[in-house]
């Protein structure tokens, strides 16, 4: 296994474009991947010429200044176009066909398949190519397809760090209309759902395509219910429960979500509108077993009566 950065992979397939003393390299990044890097990695003492949607502007740039010893680096956010307007200056220097699907497979040995093909978007790999540095680092290789899918959720839940998965929910259950419409966009709502699911053991509804905010906070409360109350309505609501051995998970995130500022007053309201629909007052109601449980207000109201 070897260990390597997003910029350092970038810089260095640069540098090879234009050993020799080739004077000339013209870049083509389908989709605009990595355009947010292009000033980072462009080497010293090469000119960094972007294409804003003029070939001809490029020509006139570079033949108005006959100096063709000059190096050059032309950066096309584009497909690279048949026949291409730039092969001259291809043949006199070199092309680079690049984008950041290539250098995963190609430098990270990322194995692609459909469902990557799906989700590695000219938007998500942009998000990403900027925020490589705070969210991946420097990786070892191959990087492990997971890896990959939580990095892009990182970036679509604007996390500024590696993907936690609490803080994900959290952000999820508080802002969920707004963050269904990204993720759908991103084509990334079913690899968050499979996420919660194959990792966590969450229970999706029938036919639940994306993560229903509803049943994500029942799982969330009714899970700290039980598991803190010695299996009090374990039965009842077997059906969105996860497996025993992974409760203790979803029962500690009660703790956190009712406690952090950003996210306190979301956990009232759902905890509010829950303990109604799952008629709350009447399972705890004289059951003593349930002193542990933080869930829901009427576990306290009980307890006192």
């Amino acid at each position: 296994m070897t260990k390597q950065n997003l910029k350092t992979v970038l810089q260095t397939a640069i540098n090879e474009a234009f050993s020799n003393n080739t004077p000339i390299v013209v870049w083509y990044d389908n989709g605009g991947t990595l355009q947010t890097l292009t000033e980072q990695t462009t080497p010293k003492n090469v000119e960094l010429i972007k294409y804003q949607g003029s070939y001809l502007t490029i020509r006139v740039q570079i033949e108005t200044e006959k100096d063709f010893k000059k190096q050059r680096l032309i950066y096309i956010p584009e497909k690279a176009p048949e026949p291409s307007w730039l092969r001259d200056y291809e043949i006199f220097g070199n092309r680079l066909d690049l984008d950041l699907p290539t250098i995963l497979n190609q430098y990270f040995r990322l194995p692609t398949d459909k469902e990557l093909k799906t989700i590695l978007t000219p938007t998500n790999c942009r998000r990403l190519a900027t925020r490589w540095d705070e969210i991946l680092g420097t990786i070892e290789t191959p990087l492990n397809p997971d890896k990959l899918k939580q990095a892009l959720l990182a970036t679509t839940f604007e996390q500024p760090h590696q993907f936690d998965i609490k803080h994900a929910m959290f952000t999820y259950l508080k802002h969920h209309d707004t963050i269904t419409q990204t993720l759908e966009k991103s084509n990334l709502a079913t690899i968050f759902l499979q996420l919660l699911q194959e990792q966590y053991g969450y229970r999706p509804a029938q036919n639940e395509q994306t993560v229903n905010p509803k049943r994500l906070a029942a799982t969330i409360l009714l899970t700290e219910l039980v598991h803190n109350s010695n299996g009090l309505a374990e039965k009842e609501f077997s059906d969105i429960l996860p497996p025993k051995n992974q409760r203790k998970f979803w029962a500690t995130l009660v703790t956190e979500w009712a406690t952090n500022e950003d996210y306190k007053e979301n956990f009232t309201q759902w905890s509010q509108q829950l303990e109604k629909e799952y008629d709350i007052p009447a399972k705890v109601k004289g059951r003593p077993e349930t002193e542990n449980a933080t869930s829901f207000k009427a576990v306290d109201e009980a307890l006192v009566e």
